[in-house]
């Protein structure tokens, strides 16, 4: 069922929580690997990695486009953090975290979202206390199609 322009952020956020969800596994130990913001814990351990963190969906909704009469066209962004202790781990589930998205777009069509392209995955390091955490974030780019607008 196409996502209805009133839900447009938070029902997009959750067709993309929902196929990470289902296509990536948690190879830590942690209860709950996936969330919407870095969890507030003032002292992390690294049992609590890795952490994925999917956040809000973002658009300058005046880019409208009017593709054909009765389409509009939306430009959406959303950015992906994958946070891990180990290189490997980062490695391993930043590949299911883009298989989930990229490969899944088909599905993702019944919801009105088109067109997902990888803008860029960029790598840093960050220290949480004392740990040393490697950090990818994903950017896409995709459209929100509106029939009947």
């Amino acid at each position: 069922m196409p996502i209805a322009i009133t839900e447009i952020f938070s029902a997009t956020w959750n067709v993309i929580y929902n196929s990470i969800i289902a296509n990536v596994s948690n190879p830590g130990t942690a209860s709950k690997f996936i969330f919407s913001s870095e969890p507030d814990q003032l002292h992390p351990t690294k049992d609590d990695y890795p952490i994925v963190v999917i956040n809000p969906v973002e658009s300058d909704l005046s880019e409208t486009l009017t593709v054909t009469q009765g389409t509009k066209v939306f430009p959406l962004r959303l950015l992906i953090d994958v946070f891990s202790t180990k290189n490997e781990q980062l490695d391993t589930v930043s590949d299911d975290v883009f298989d989930a998205v990229e490969s899944k777009e088909q599905s993702m069509h019944v919801h009105g979202l088109y067109n997902f392209s990888l803008a860029r995955a960029d790598n840093d390091t960050v220290f949480r206390g004392k740990i040393r955490v490697h950090r990818r974030t994903f950017e896409w780019k995709f459209n929100y199609n509106k029939v009947g607008a």
